[in-house]
């Protein structure tokens, strides 16, 4: 495990140590572009953990209290009016979190709620909260049965829109666990479920185009530090059958792998891209494709060589079908992957490189980066990539400079950006929203 992932200590950002690369899913943050319907819904690509489009209807929190105010299950914001709108190109702070957050759980609610649960809270954290964009506000909801974090966003959306997370640690990085548990946004709480056959830390989780889950490598044994891990990551995956709440042996990779970004392919298929292998020397440098029938049977159909240098990497599929790939979180080339051929062609090169940010696709199909990594250092750069001329355009800067962070589109088309480390390695609380489109300044 890379030392992106030790529990951070001091000012300098342990968290990144002596990696000069990220790019996720930390991209830092940049966690995987899954879909709920098998099309291109937006989803944290690469960097973390996929949206929630639709769902269930509103209801009462089963453990509201007396008194709370519950809407769509998780328990009404105080307060009134909302953050101020931001103005293309700029981010406006909003309500704060009930704790420092990072290596967090989350994602989008049907309503326009956003998810943000558990994850390093100086304690693997059972704590989720709710972001009410209406009052620009977060509310307590039900919790973990187990604190976890991890990463990349380790949340996937399932077919009856509950969400998944399987696997993870305490933040020793010890012992890696089994359980898995499922979120029903209707009423606000968590459930046990099916365990993996396997216990994992930094698997790559993602939805499949047919419904299922693949959760794919991790760390099954953790030796040395937490940060330097001294022991191969899995080749091993498992698949999550939604309608059986259980897990089933899904064959072995080519190649040990964790902590790697994802897409939904079009066809159904899984897109993984990069990760570790062995700690963080070496990376993955390879990418490869879980199939689910279409080509040829359920099983990983292909496996071949990243273009550039091998770190944790981001992966979007874009509305033309092809992903946009970056496989390294400090620079890295950026590359277009055809699932029609299994080929990569050369991308527009990513000008921040999105490393220990965060990023998501935005329903308009362009991808949106907050937040880059300088000299050790998160910085608060913003960026989107605008699917249809294929360029990048700078978006300004967040208020505060922070890395692994929680990110979801809200309603009116702007991004909560939440939580996170800032420059000395303290989990944030804070959070704010970014309009992502190009500032209409000249020269903004």
């Amino acid at each position: 495990m890379s030392r992106i992932f030790r529990r951070v200590q001091v000012a300098g950002l342990a968290l990144v140590g002596a990696a000069s690369v990220l790019g996720l899913g930390l991209t830092g943050c940049f966690g995987s572009s899954s879909s709920t319907n098998g099309g291109h819904d937006a989803g944290s690509g690469g960097f973390e953990g996929g949206t929630l489009d639709g769902g269930a209807g509103d209801s009462a929190p089963a453990d509201a209290s007396p008194g709370d105010a519950s809407d769509g299950g998780m328990g009404a914001s105080e307060g009134g009016g909302g953050p101020a709108a931001p103005a293309p190109g700029t981010c406006v702070p909003t309500g704060s979190m009930s704790t420092g957050r990072t290596f967090s759980l989350y994602a989008s609610l049907p309503g326009g709620k956003v998810l943000v649960a558990g994850g390093d809270t100086a304690a693997a954290s059972t704590t989720a909260e709710v972001y009410d964009p209406t009052t620009g506000t977060f509310a307590p909801t039900g919790s973990l049965s187990t604190g976890r974090w991890g990463y990349p966003n380790p949340l996937v959306a399932l077919p009856n829109g509950h969400l998944l997370v399987a696997g993870g640690t305490d933040l020793s990085c010890s012992t890696p666990v089994s359980s898995a548990e499922t979120f029903d946004p209707t009423t606000g709480t968590w459930a046990t479920t099916g365990a993996l056959g396997v216990a994992r830390f930094n698997p790559v989780t993602v939805a499949l185009g047919d419904g299922r889950v693949l959760v794919r490598g991790g760390y099954g044994t953790l030796s040395g530090t937490c940060g330097t891990v001294t022991s191969n990551a899995l080749t091993s995956a498992e698949l999550y059958d939604p309608a059986a709440g259980t897990f089933a042996p899904a064959g072995d990779a080519a190649t040990p792998r964790a902590a790697a970004a994802a897409a939904l392919l079009p066809g159904g298929d899984a897109l993984i891209v990069a990760g570790e292998q062995y700690g963080n020397s070496p990376f993955n440098a390879t990418a490869e494709v879980f199939g689910t029938g279409a080509d040829g049977g359920t099983g990983f159909v292909w496996s071949g060589a990243l273009p550039g240098t091998a770190g944790y990497g981001y992966a979007f599929v874009l509305p033309d079908g092809k992903a946009l790939v970056n496989s390294a979180y400090a620079g890295g080339t950026t590359s277009y992957f055809d699932p029609s051929t299994d080929t990569f062609s050369t991308a527009p090169a990513d000008p921040i490189s999105g490393g220990g940010g965060c990023g998501i696709q935005l329903k308009s199909g362009d991808v949106f980066l907050a937040t880059g990594w300088s000299a050790g250092q998160p910085t608060a750069l913003t960026e989107v990539f605008q699917a249809t001329s294929a360029t990048w355009v700078a978006t300004g800067s967040l208020s505060t400079a922070r890395s692994v962070c929680s990110i979801a589109e809200l309603p009116d088309g702007n991004v909560l950006v939440a939580g996170g480390y800032d420059t000395t390695g303290k989990p944030l609380a804070t959070a704010e929203v970014c309009n992502p489109q190009p500032s209409t300044t000249p020269g903004g």
